[in-house]
C-alpha cells in the first residue's frame, strides 16, 4: 500500500467531510481521528447542534459497511440495540438473538442519549464497546464495530454510568453556532445529498492502526504524560490506566497519518479532548499543556536561532517555484515562527506551513497601543484550525503600533502584525 497516496487521501477526505459546516471542523476532525484509531467519541451538548450529523458523515466514508443509529430512553429494551430473540432457537432451548441489522453487526454507530441506557443494556454495551465482542447466548461473537459516536444533552450523574463514560476516548462539547457564525448558518444550503466523499476501506484503517504501533514516543512526550498524570491526580481528574494506553495509541495514529516517525510534544495538544470529566476542565488541561511547552520546549533565544537557520534554508530554495514542503515538515502542530528585528523592534509572524485557507486568525489581544510587556509575556493569540499560537515579547518593551486588525481578522503568511519598541 502506497503510504503517500493514503495520507493524501486522508487529507482529501478530511476536507470533504467539513463541506458546508459551520463551526464544526474540530468536532469532525476529532471524530475522524477516533475512527482511524478505532476509538469512540462522545458529543455533549444541547439538542439541535448537529451531533447526529457527525456520525452520518463519518459513515459516508464506509458506505458499504453496516450503520446503526438509535435513540435511547430509560424504557429502551435490549432488543432495540442487539436484535430480537430467535423464535426457532427458543424452540430448541437456545437463547440467541438475530443481530443482523443491529448494533452487534454495525461498523459505525450513533447512539443518542446514550446515558439513558439502563442496566439491562449496560453490561452488553460495555463489552461491545471495549472488547468488540457480543455475548449471543452461550457464544461470544466478534463484532466488526469500528467506532461509535455517542451523544447526550448532559453528563452522567450516577456512578453506574462511569464505566460507560470511560469507554469514550474523545469527549467533545458541541455548542450552538456562535453569533459570528449565525448569519452563515441562515444562508447555508442543505447539500448533504450532494456530498462526494471518498471512501476508506476497512483494510486501509487496519493498515493505519498496525503501522501506528511502530511509531515511537519522544522523550518529551513521555515526560509530559508523566507530568500530566501527576497533574490530573492533584486536580482530582480520574484517568484510568486503560485510557492512558488508548491515548498513546491515538497519538501514534495521529503522528503516523501526518507522516511522522515519532510522536512529538505538539501532537499532545489532542490529549485535552481525552481526559476531562467536566467541560470546564478542558481549558485547565489546555493551560497545563501550554505552560509545560513554555517551560520545557519554547525558549525565545533558541527559537530565534532556529528561525535564523530556517531562513537561510528557505533562501536557498527561494528560486524554486515548485518547492513543496514534505510530509514531515507539514506537521500541523509546528506552525508558528517568530523573527525579531533588533534594530527596528518589529516582530514578524511567519506561517510557512499553512495549507488552504492560507491564513491564521487574531483571537485575542493582551494590550492596546503603548501597552508595556515583560519578556516572555503574551502579546496576542492567533488561531489556526484547532491550534492557538502565542506571540510573545522577546524582551521588555512597549507595543508601539497595533495595526487596525480587529479580533477575527485574517493574517496571511509572512504578515507583519506588531511593531514592538524595546525599553
Amino acid at each position: 500500500m502506497n503510504q503517500k497516496q493514503l495520507f493524501e487521501k486522508i487529507q482529501r477526505i478530511q476536507q470533504q467531510l467539513m463541506q458546508g459546516l459551520i463551526e464544526r471542523e474540530q468536532t469532525i476532525k476529532l471524530a475522524f481521528l477516533a475512527t482511524l484509531s478505532g476509538e469512540h467519541i462522545l458529543l455533549i451538548g444541547p439538542p439541535g447542534t448537529g451531533k447526529s450529523m457527525v456520525a452520518r458523515r463519518i459513515h459516508l466514508m464506509f458506505k458499504q459497511t453496516p450503520y446503526f443509529e438509535r435513540l435511547l430512553t430509560r424504557f429502551s429494551v435490549p432488543e432495540e440495540l442487539f436484535g430480537p430473540l430467535s423464535i426457532k432457537a427458543l424452540e430448541q432451548d437456545q437463547y440467541t438473538r438475530l443481530t443482523q441489522g443491529y448494533l452487534p453487526q454495525a461498523s459505525i454507530a450513533f447512539l443518542d442519549e446514550i446515558f439513558k441506557a439502563n442496566s439491562a443494556i449496560l453490561n452488553a454495551l460495555l463489552t461491545l464497546l471495549n472488547e468488540r465482542e457480543f455475548d449471543n447466548g452461550i457464544i461470544r461473537e466478534k463484532a466488526p464495530l469500528l467506532s461509535v459516536v455517542g451523544a447526550s444533552n448532559e453528563l452522567p450523574e450516577s456512578e453506574e454510568l462511569s464505566a460507560l463514560f470511560d469507554r469514550f476516548l474523545f469527549r467533545q462539547y458541541v455548542a450552538p453556532v456562535s453569533r459570528q457564525g449565525f448569519k452563515q448558518l441562515l444562508t447555508l444550503k442543505n447539500n448533504d445529498q450532494d456530498l462526494n466523499i471518498e471512501q476508506l476501506s476497512l483494510e486501509e484503517v487496519q493498515f493505519i492502526q498496525n503501522n501506528a504501533n511502530h511509531i515511537e514516543l519522544s522523550a518529551e512526550v513521555v515526560n509530559f504524560l508523566v507530568e500530566l498524570r501527576k497533574w490530573c491526580h492533584e486536580n482530582q481528574i480520574q484517568v484510568s490506566d486503560r485510557r492512558w494506553r488508548k491515548i498513546v495509541h491515538m497519538l501514534k495514529v495521529s503522528a503516523f497519518t501526518n507522516g511522522q516517525s515519532t510522536v512529538s510534544i505538539w501532537d499532545c495538544w489532542l490529549v485535552q479532548h481525552c481526559i476531562w470529566e467536566k467541560p470546564e476542565q478542558v481549558e485547565l488541561v489546555a493551560e497545563m499543556y501550554e505552560q509545560y511547552c513554555g517551560k520545557a520546549v519554547i525558549n525565545v533565544d533558541n527559537l530565534v536561532r532556529v528561525v535564523e537557520v530556517l531562513e537561510k534554508e528557505v533562501g536557498k530554495l527561494s528560486n524554486s517555484k515548485s518547492q513543496k514542503i514534505n510530509s514531515q515538515q507539514k506537521s500541523q502542530h509546528s506552525l508558528s515562527q517568530v523573527n525579531q528585528d533588533n534594530c527596528k523592534g518589529v516582530i514578524k509572524v511567519h506561517l510557512p506551513n499553512l495549507q488552504n485557507p492560507n491564513f491564521a486568525t487574531i483571537k485575542k489581544w493582551f494590550g492596546t497601543e503603548n501597552s508595556s510587556f515583560k519578556k516572555g509575556e503574551i502579546i496576542c493569540k492567533l488561531s489556526y484550525e484547532e491550534l492557538e499560537i502565542d506571540i510573545i515579547a522577546p524582551r521588555n518593551g512597549r507595543l508601539a503600533v497595533r495595526p487596525a486588525k480587529a479580533l477575527g481578522a485574517k493574517l496571511n503568511a509572512n504578515a507583519t502584525i506588531i511593531h514592538f519598541s524595546y525599553l
